[in-house]
């Protein structure tokens, strides 16, 4: 019944063969060449791809293992071990700001 009425009801096609190219039905916004945000969408696409974390998280995993079979010989890597973390965060920030496209 409702599935009659949905297919067999041809006035929502009527109407939109009888729009002309110049109807806005979407509500879409033209927007005019020189706007900033073609621009920035320009700049935007030709940045590589972030593909994945793997890489990422597994850098964190060896240093981790390298933190704990040294940590005996050498306290101190720990300590070391943290500031690069801090910077590693700060500079991958940096990375997928600047030169990554999600």
């Amino acid at each position: 019944m409702f599935t009659d009425k949905l297919f067999n009801n041809n006035e929502n096609y009527k109407k939109l063969d009888n729009l002309n190219d110049d109807d806005n039905i979407f509500n879409i916004i033209e927007l005019a060449e020189d706007d900033p945000r073609i621009g920035q969408n320009k700049e935007e696409s030709i940045l590589d791809e972030y593909n994945s974390t793997y890489e990422d998280y597994l850098e964190l995993y060896i240093q981790f293992g390298y933190v704990v079979l040294f940590s005996s010989v050498a306290p101190i890597a720990a300590f070391w071990a943290l500031i690069n973390n801090l910077l590693e965060v700060r500079l991958d920030g940096f990375k997928v700001i600047f030169f990554l496209n999600f």
